[in-house]
């Protein structure tokens, strides 16, 4: 889960490679529906990026410029 200094962006995405036409627009509500527990990086500040090594794992946040 990237969030994006330039923009405010919020981006999701997954280690598999993907196509511009695999990316969707969707709302937050969407993505709780998803995964609640994104809700605890709602915090997380622009220019950061969480990822998780397991799907019910703990997240580590990192600067995106690392």
């Amino acid at each position: 889960m990237y969030h994006h200094l330039e923009d405010g962006m919020w981006e999701f995405i997954s280690e598999r490679a993907v196509e511009e036409s695999d990316y969707k627009v969707i709302s937050m509500e969407e993505i709780l529906n998803i995964d609640e527990e994104l809700l605890s990086l709602s915090d997380m500040e622009p220019g950061f990026f969480a990822y998780r090594k397991e799907p019910n794992g703990t997240f580590e946040i990192k600067s995106i410029e690392e």
